[in-house]
């Protein structure tokens, strides 16, 4: 897909560039390595380098006039979207096996309803469901844990002031996934 492709619907607000795998940042960024692939940044053409995107999380984008632009900041094909969680919160279950997966998905699906489901592909069993919220913001919340023979994971429900990859390459290999295809 790419940035275009989110004009007129309820995402396109809310939707931001992030700095892809392998970007070469500007210099005196403080940006860590560990975090590229995973936060919104601005692309600078003339010096093929990408910054941070100051204030993002305040961004609201105005009938999809950046997109075209933010498209052509990436190779074809190569684009990866965020989505602010202000209005769209999320369930990010960072697990380890699928059956912790599946946990977290019947529960949310048991208390919140059904919705769509991003994955990372088959080899990983970290997913995130993305809800539609209307009326007070919630804020971000995150639950570690383990047990006996079970090594630490969490689970992170992303709100106000928080983002999420919907589209594009994962920082550890693989592509973003939606299990409906949506």
């Amino acid at each position: 897909m790419g940035f275009q492709e989110y004009k007129g619907t309820p995402f396109e607000p809310w939707i931001l560039p992030i700095i892809p795998v392998g970007a070469k940042l500007t210099e005196g960024s403080k940006i860590p390595e560990d975090k590229i692939g995973k936060i919104p940044g601005l692309y600078y053409p003339q010096s093929e380098r990408w910054s941070g995107l100051a204030r993002w999380s305040k961004q609201v984008t105005n009938g999809g006039k950046a997109f075209p632009v933010w498209d052509g900041w990436y190779p074809k094909d190569e684009q990866v979207v965020g989505l602010q969680t202000r209005n769209f919160p999320a369930i990010d279950a960072d697990v380890l096996e699928a059956w912790q997966a599946d946990i977290v998905r019947d529960v949310a699906f048991r208390i919140l309803g059904p919705t769509i489901v991003r994955g990372r592909g088959e080899h990983s069993p970290r997913q995130l469901l993305l809800y539609r919220l209307e009326g007070e913001f919630i804020h971000k919340l995150r639950r570690d844990y383990a047990g006996p023979g079970v090594e630490k994971f969490g689970i992170d429900i992303l709100g106000k002031g928080q983002q999420c990859l919907i589209e594009g390459a994962h920082p550890k290999g693989g592509r973003y996934v939606w299990t409906d295809g949506k």
